[in-house]
């Protein structure tokens, strides 16, 4: 007897991440479990992108930032 698959339904969700003058916009994939469909799960590369990005937001690579999201710079004044 075959059983039905359960479907897991994806989508994307809006993260930020800040960095002394820069904010970077990140749209990163989720999973949404059967158990808890409102609640969003990050996997663990979507866990590692994060990372990569927050360290790249510190040293200032705006080239590496601008290619998985968009950045923002706080101007003066």
């Amino acid at each position: 007897m075959k059983t039905a698959k359960e479907r897991i339904r994806h989508g994307t969700v809006r993260r930020y991440v800040e960095s002394g003058d820069l904010i970077v916009i990140l749209d990163v994939p989720v999973i949404y479990a059967r158990e808890s469909p409102e609640e969003p799960l990050l996997e663990a590369r979507t866990l590692k992108l994060l990372d990569e990005a927050q360290r790249r937001a510190d040293a200032g690579d705006r080239k590496w930032l601008r290619r998985h999201g968009r950045v923002y710079e706080a101007q003066p004044a």
